[in-house]
């Protein structure tokens, strides 16, 4: 028995000393691989990573990026059971001032899992001498802690370092490099690129290779005044035919950031995406391609057409909608009325298996105040499938994202939005706020293709119709905000009881926060559940059924104390809380019938009256919380102006003026400025024992050209100008 315990011991002593020998192995081999990627990508003998130095008009820039290149090679294995990609990106940036010290004296980088993957540092100092930072030292952060200048679009994972002893004059130089491989089951689809060509610092050179194998298909366009792309095909004996496309850039001043701007719309940009599609599958494919590679050509709309639908993806279970109609609502005439109820009763499956079944995971950590959308085809084709089940004719809608253009700029599928047509009803994609009739704002003005919904022919032989979706007013998408306000005795705070109404695309934004530890998917239960038993008195040993109610009652008091606890922090935009007291759901504004988003609060906010000898200074101006200030680089504008929906907001207070105390000041309140694009409103007065005020602003336009933007700043410095006036209670 010892030696057998003996013998375990040692063949755990060995096992264990293999794996530490098999590790340590694996690390000299990554570092040795480390040290030759260094030395291949820091030795390149590229002239334009040899600059240092930048031109006359960058030199009071924070930071110039030198160079910049990007490299990817996609290519096949295992015949055409496999396709890759090698990522390889190099950047070389110099550091002129201090602010570019704060942005970069920590360097953020995205990372994946893949066993290939490589990054380095090297610091240059001003006196020539190289400095290689110690990656080991990287740490992992979250997706919310990355600034936004060193975000890559379609990566989520990243890591930060610290650059030590970085001086004015340094030049960081970095690179990462990335292998993925996939199985390509049929057809496969590499990330798209999508790239601005100006970034938060001045670019003196960039470059983007594509190395691609020819049995891929190639999308490409340039916009905005982008150059075009150029391409040499080539024959490798290792990697066979393949085609390399090359984009250059050079001298490309920073970007600026402006208020309502679509930079896609505006600003010098490029898009390519890598598609794996065996000819067979060509035309059986969702993916927007074509016999030939689509390069600065324009995407037909009968491709559209006929690629977009085959997209799949259905609702498990979606025939229980079906059956919950011819059950529950077998004698309702009206297919738009039925069609509604199959969209409220395919949201409530979709969430139910989403809060309650194999995610409940969303419901413990959000209680439903995250916005979950789902995806737009997978709702598209679900909720065809259902109307054609019950007979209900409809059309399937394609739409452009307006962020990216109209049919002549489309080239990816990601840029298109589809929907279904009921008469003269529009359903889309839904999340957990959404009614039905409700077009995504980005949408709104868009062009869009609408035809036949025909599950026999696949829409091979369907005509289609080019329509211009629907446009929104301010009234649609209001906000209004009922403050009835108090000053304590002791004159430090103003306590407000307010009412929120939202409605539109507001109530939808509003939501989130609304919405956020309630659970309101209750109502769903009880109205679409045959099953439902929420409501039936328990029965039982009256001790357990009364500890049970107790820990109910607690964790309702814990709801609500992580409630108030993310409502005042939600407020500290607007005012300095003292304390967030009580929130009431009036209605969740989640079904057409009970179509606004109403809550009620009440807060306490500091600071926004101080004394003046016997007198006191109201901030009364403030009440309408925070709004844009325009900084004197806000005065010139290069972009047109996109706003994501026209809208509009009221502000109805009545303040009661405390006993003994007169008010001076309020004619200041009565303004009115209208144009063609804008209006903003105030006016104050007396009733007595109260002030009355309201104000309104409104955004009548969703886009304007950038030549209305002094109409613009009128507005914006006035509703500004607005919260700084103050009153005098006078004794």
């Amino acid at each position: 028995m010892k030696h057998r315990i003996l013998s375990t011991i040692l063949l755990v002593i060995f096992v264990s000393l293999n794996l530490i020998g098999q590790g340590k192995v694996a690390e000299k081999r990554k570092q040795k691989q480390m040290q030759s990627k260094n030395e291949m990508i820091f030795g390149d003998d590229d002239p334009d990573f040899q600059i240092s130095e930048v031109p006359e008009k960058w030199k009071d820039e924070s930071a110039v990026i030198l160079c910049q290149k990007s490299h990817y090679k996609y290519y096949q294995y295992l015949g055409e059971a496999g396709v890759g990609q090698v990522e390889t990106l190099r950047k070389r940036i110099k550091v002129n001032d201090n602010s570019a010290i704060e942005d970069y004296s920590v360097f953020f980088y995205r990372y994946s899992m893949s066993k290939e993957e490589f990054v380095g540092i090297k610091l240059i100092k001003a006196d020539g001498s190289e400095v290689v930072i110690d990656m080991s030292e990287a740490v992992e952060i979250a997706d919310n802690e990355v600034p936004k200048y060193f975000k890559q679009d379609y990566f989520f994972k990243y890591k930060k370092i610290a650059i030590p002893n970085l001086e004015k004059g340094d030049i960081i130089d970095y690179y990462s490099s990335v292998k993925s491989e996939y199985a390509a089951s049929g057809t496969f689809s590499f990330t798209p690129l999508v790239f601005n060509l100006a970034t938060k610092y001045p670019i003196l050179k960039q470059k983007y290779e594509f190395d691609v194998s020819r049995s891929f298909k190639v999308s490409f366009r340039s916009y905005n005044g982008a150059k075009e792309i150029s391409k040499v095909d080539t024959d490798e004996k290792i990697f066979g035919k393949r085609s390399i496309f090359v984009f250059e850039d050079s001298l490309r001043d920073k970007i600026k950031y402006e208020y309502w701007k679509y930079q896609y719309l505006d600003e010098p940009s490029i898009k390519f995406q890598v598609n794996f599609v065996p000819k067979s599958m060509l035309h059986r494919t969702s993916l927007l391609v074509t016999e030939n590679d689509l390069i600065n050509d324009k995407v037909k709309l009968k491709t559209i057409q006929t690629h977009i639908p085959i997209q799949t993806g259905l609702i498990s279970e979606f025939d229980k909608a079906v059956k919950y109609i011819k059950k529950y609502h077998k004698d309702l005439k009206s297919e738009t009325k039925k069609a509604e109820i199959a969209y409220y009763y395919l949201r409530y499956l979709f969430y139910d298996q989403t809060f309650n079944g194999y995610s409940k995971k969303y419901k413990d950590a959000y209680l439903y105040g995250e916005e979950l959308p789902i995806v737009d085809h997978i709702f598209t084709n679900t909720f065809i499938k259902v109307l054609w089940s019950l007979k209900i004719h409809s059309k399937y809608v394609i739409a452009v994202n307006r962020m990216y253009g109209n049919f002549d700029d489309v080239l990816l599928r990601d840029e298109l939005i589809t929907g279904v047509k009921v008469k003269d009803t529009y359903f889309f994609s839904f999340s957990n706020f959404t009614t039905h009739g409700f077009i995504p704002y980005q949408l709104l003005g868009s062009e869009a293709i609408e035809f036949d919904a025909n599950l026999a022919n696949k829409y091979k032989d369907v005509s289609f119709k080019k329509v211009v979706l629907q446009e929104n007013t301010p009234e649609q998408n209001k906000s209004v905000y009922e403050f009835d306000a108090t000053i304590n005795e002791e004159f430090n705070l103003i306590n407000f009881n307010r009412q929120n109404t939202h409605v539109g695309y507001q109530k939808n934004y509003y939501s989130s926060i609304a919405l956020w530890n309630v659970d309101y998917f209750k109502e769903d239960e009880k109205q679409y559940d045959p099953n439902y038993k929420g409501d039936e008195k328990k029965k039982g040993n009256k001790g357990r059924l009364a500890e049970e109610e107790r820990m109910k009652k607690a964790e309702e008091k814990e709801r609500n104390e992580e409630k108030y606890k993310f409502m005042k922090e939600f407020y500290s935009d607007d005012y300095e809380v003292k304390s967030y007291d009580n929130f009431e759901l009036i209605s969740d504004g989640r079904f057409a019938n009970k179509a606004e988003l109403i809550y009620k609060e009440q807060y306490t906010v500091e600071n926004l009256i101080n004394k003046a000898g016997q007198n006191y200074i109201l901030n009364l101006g403030s009440f309408i919380g925070d709004q844009i200030k325009l900084e004197q680089e806000d005065l010139e504008r290069t972009s047109n102006i996109y706003l994501n929906y026209p809208w509009s907001t009221s502000y109805i207070v009545k303040l009661k003026i405390p006993e003994g105390y007169k008010m001076e000041g309020l004619d200041q309140f009565n303004i009115n400025i209208v144009n063609d694009l804008l209006e903003f409103s105030s006016s104050a007065t007396i009733d007595g024992e109260n002030i009355l005020m309201q104000v309104d602003k409104k955004y009548m336009a969703r886009t304007a050209d950038k030549a209305e933007w002094p109409k613009y700043i009128e507005f914006l410095e006035e509703v500004y100008s607005f919260t700084q006036k103050k009153v005098v209670l006078k004794k």
